[in-house]
């Protein structure tokens, strides 16, 4: 679902998408729904570019590295690393799979 919505509106409005690699401590789970929630409120990058995109609906803005934008053309996530830093990376983990399954789920809607 969010990368098909990132697909649809990235034509027609400005998105950005993140990925986070941090507080997955959970022996094989990984990370709970919302582990990220701590960070996003809390200090940190995320914190920064949540205020700047509230107040200018952009994320980018003061000291905290650039942020592109998603687009269909060039699908670049912020990855928030494990060890505080940050990269960009393109989004790509299982699309054909997920893909597929859109298009089935699209196909066959109820």
């Amino acid at each position: 679902p969010r990368r098909f919505f990132l697909k649809q509106r990235s034509g027609k409005q400005k998105t950005w998408s993140y990925l986070s690699k941090r507080f997955k401590y959970l022996p094989v789970l990984g990370s709970v729904h919302a582990s990220d929630l701590v960070y996003t409120y809390g200090p940190g990058e995320l914190m920064d570019y949540l205020i700047h995109f509230v107040t200018n609906l952009d994320p980018n803005g003061g000291s905290s590295p650039w942020w592109p934008q998603y687009t269909t053309a060039c699908p670049d996530l912020m990855t928030f690393l494990l060890s505080n830093g940050t990269s960009i990376t393109q989004d790509a983990y299982r699309a054909d799979g997920f893909d597929h399954i859109t298009h089935i789920t699209l196909a066959l809607a109820i």
